[in-house]
């Protein structure tokens, strides 16, 4: 048996479809959702919405994502964990390979699916990076020697691109929890499934490096797959930079502190350069539209809010079409206020760069 759990924090609609998902994949599946929402209309409303079969625990409190996470590990009983965001749905399929995957790879502790950015599966989200302290220098160094932060960011679409659409299972250094499919026993291993200390974001980081550091392996399998529907909403950073810290002092504490001040010294000494040269799209209302040539395709599109494109979410086109527009709806809603980046490189590996801002942020999908 597989156990879902889920947190609820003001949105029983996308919990009630994710749910679904689940239960259509899988009919045995334990389902339980935690209700961190603190409101009653809001817990009638999940109430009402869920199949009677669901476990439904209301926390007395807004216990944060990772303890709401862990209070229904503690009320469930699969030999599997499925952890699935309310904006994500698994696809037909995901619980049986998953399971199978889990099976023939018994050193795995965990595996995270190949996941679109929404249901008109373009867009592909990329896969988890650890954040250690080396990895966040060498981003700093990228801005500020052209040469490393045109090989560092390439090097990145590479490894991403061959994880993504490859058609094996890759080793992984963090899977996001955001649809994440763990086997118990791996998480028994450990003190805590996510650490009681992290309210919200870093958990599940944290979690994969405690995972991998007790000898179990992470991977991404691109034979299952989900849907999630990812907000680039600036209002999570409030939130991200304090698990940020408490990530790194709980697991680096030295080498934060060394290669944090080195970074520290780089970035007051050295300014950052114009490591690529966009062409401006302005301020849009509308998602752009671009030629391309059919007998240079197919393209590889990639569209960040970092300018180094790292990370990215990653779209294999064609070309079968000469005027293209980049962003369906679906995704154009989810997309915030703010600076965005495309890259388009076609089969003769040269590439086109752009950027552009949003006049404003969409309704998020918790508003709907």
């Amino acid at each position: 048996m597989i156990s879902a759990l889920f947190v609820n924090y003001f949105t029983h609609q996308l919990i009630s479809r994710a749910v679904k998902s689940v239960l259509a994949d899988d009919p045995t599946a334990e389902i339980i959702v935690v209700d961190n929402s603190e409101d009653m209309t809001e817990h009638t409303g999940l109430a009402s919405i869920l199949p009677g079969n669901v476990k439904l625990i209301r926390a007395e409190k807004n216990l944060g994502f990772g303890n709401a996470c862990n209070l229904a590990f503690k009320n469930s009983q699969g030999d599997f964990v499925l952890l699935l965001n309310p904006d994500a749905v698994i696809l037909p399929g995901f619980i049986k390979g998953a399971v199978e995957c889990m099976q023939q790879n018994p050193d795995f502790g965990g595996i995270t699916p190949k996941t679109y950015w929404d249901n008109s599966k373009t867009f592909v989200l990329p896969p988890g990076q650890m954040p250690t302290p080396l990895w966040e220098l060498l981003i700093s160094i990228g801005f500020r020697l052209p040469v490393w932060g045109k090989h560092f960011s390439n090097r990145f679409k590479s490894d991403s691109i061959t994880t993504l659409y490859g058609d094996s299972l890759s080793n992984q250094e963090m899977l996001s929890g955001s649809t994440a499919f763990f086997r118990r026993n791996a998480i028994l291993s450990l003190d805590h499934f996510f650490r009681p200390e992290f309210f919200m974001y870093y958990e599940d980081t944290d979690l994969s490096i405690r995972l991998l550091r007790k000898g179990w392996k992470l991977g991404l399998n691109p034979a299952i797959e989900a849907i999630h529907e990812w907000e680039n909403n600036p209002s999570k950073a409030v939130y991200s930079g304090s698990s940020r810290d408490l990530f790194m002092k709980l697991n680096f504490p030295r080498i934060d502190k060394v290669l944090g001040g080195l970074r520290g010294w780089i970035e007051r000494q050295i300014q950052s350069k114009t490591i690529y040269h966009y062409d401006n799209l302005g301020s849009l209302a509308h998602s752009p539209k671009f030629y391309l040539a059919p007998e240079d395709g197919p393209y590889i599109i990639e569209v960040s809010p970092h300018p180094l494109f790292i990370p990215a979410a990653y779209f294999q086109y064609a070309g079968a079409l000469e005027e293209f527009s980049v962003f369906s709806p679906n995704i154009w809603r989810l997309m915030f206020k703010g600076d965005y980046f495309i890259r388009i490189t076609n089969k003769k590996a040269e590439q086109n760069l752009y950027r552009f801002s949003m006049l404003s942020s969409p309704v998020s999908l918790s508003d709907n």
